[in-house]
């Protein structure tokens, strides 16, 4: 195998085996806005403060997202050949 297709093959696995952690860590609960508003309001009053995104990561997307990478690699194209051209194989 080579050196870089075991390096993707590493990175999509961990990326996959830690997404439920990183999906708790980077998740705002309506508590912890709370305090980071209170937080901001007191040490930078004059700051605007915009609401905060809920992120989720999507699974099946970046299973969807990964699949349809592999296949675009896996394309074979070829160039198409004239008349001429075929003629010269035969």
């Amino acid at each position: 195998m080579q050196r870089r297709r075991a390096g993707v093959l590493y990175a999509e696995a961990w990326i996959i085996g830690v997404h439920k952690r990183v999906e708790e860590f980077a998740g705002v609960t309506e508590e912890g806005e709370r305090a980071i508003h209170a937080y901001t309001q007191r040490h930078y009053p004059g700051v605007p403060i915009t609401k905060m995104k809920r992120r989720k990561l999507d699974m099946d997307a970046y299973r969807a997202y990964i699949q349809g990478k592999r296949d675009g690699e896996s394309v074979s194209l070829h160039k198409p050949m004239g008349r001429d051209e075929h003629m010269l194989l035969e």
